[in-house]
């Protein structure tokens, strides 16, 4: 989609932490242009948006990758299953992990 920085790097933080869902549209917007040059989406069946832990969900208000899943899904004609990936334990934010912990992080955090 680009690097993250700069004016994507705000906006992104100002959709998943400064509760601008709006921003979610814009956004997938930008996934849905740059994404067939990046990957092949009739090589794809189905997308799992990232679940949030419920107590980050009741922080945020929104799930950020499931707005972004939806828009994905819809615009590309890819189905998306919201509830066949759970998260089975809270995670730290990757924001304050160095970039070698963050696998490490999401060990054991999710299943199926």
């Amino acid at each position: 989609m680009g690097y993250y920085e700069g004016t994507l790097r705000e906006a992104i933080h100002l959709f998943k932490f400064g509760k601008r869902q709006e921003m979610g549209r814009h956004l997938g917007r930008l996934m849905v242009d740059r994404f067939p040059s990046e990957w092949d989406p009739s090589a794809l069946d189905l997308l799992f948006p990232v679940p949030l832990h419920p107590r980050r969900l009741r922080e945020r208000g929104f799930n950020q990758s499931l707005i972004l899943a939806q828009i994905l899904a819809n615009s590309l004609g890819i189905k998306m299953e919201a509830r066949q990936l759970v998260r089975s334990r809270p995670t730290l934010p990757q924001s304050d992990l160095p970039l070698g912990k963050i696998f490490d992080n999401l060990k054991g955090a999710f299943s199926v």
